[in-house]
């Protein structure tokens, strides 16, 4: 069990070590919904996003244009909810997130801010000072100490392989760190 300090006490983390045991049982012993399902392949894309950036580390302005690229994620998710009913009303139905994927992960910010970062600790997310002339804070995102316990770089250099559809010796950076991460 590992634990630190949160803003409101301790907070504990239950890892299981015994893997030896979860690597005897059949892959499928847990029951993942659709939206579950579809939170876990974001989360690996983002971390894959993280993984493959230069020292890990990748800036809002980055994961938001990537997520937006993805479709999940529209810059009204980050104004409070009057503005963003007001550009809602003015994009009409056709910009911004399909009602079909808004269903699926609610507010993409709020994800990866709160369940992902302060939550589920898969990210940790650093506020950046403020520059002049910024009228919001912005973020770094990290991997989380979670995710660095319960998920393999190798297993997401894959999944990156497998959606660009390419060899892992396309990346022959991130195989470098992949070995020096063991």
């Amino acid at each position: 069990m590992n634990s630190r300090k949160g803003s409101s006490g301790m907070q504990y983390i239950l890892i299981n070590e015994k893997i030896e045991i979860l690597k005897s049982l059949d892959d499928n012993y847990l029951n993942w919904s659709d939206t579950e399902n579809a939170k876990l392949g974001l989360l690996f894309t983002v971390l894959g996003l993280i993984f493959m950036s230069p020292d890990g580390v990748v800036d809002d302005t980055v994961i938001y244009s990537f997520l937006k690229k993805l479709s999940v994620y529209d810059d009204s998710m980050s104004m409070d909810k009057t503005m963003a009913q007001k550009i809602r009303s003015t994009q009409g139905e056709t910009e911004g997130v399909s009602p079909e994927i808004f269903s699926l992960f609610g507010n993409v910010r709020d994800l990866i801010h709160r369940e992902w970062g302060s939550r589920q600790h898969y990210l940790d997310i650093k506020e950046l000072p403020m520059k002049e002339g910024d009228s919001i804070p912005h973020f770094e995102f990290r991997w989380g100490e979670r995710a660095e316990m319960e998920i393999k770089k190798s297993k997401i250099l894959i999944n990156v392989c497998l959606m660009y559809n390419c060899p892992p010796s396309y990346f022959n950076e991130q195989r470098q760190k992949n070995i020096k991460w063991r």
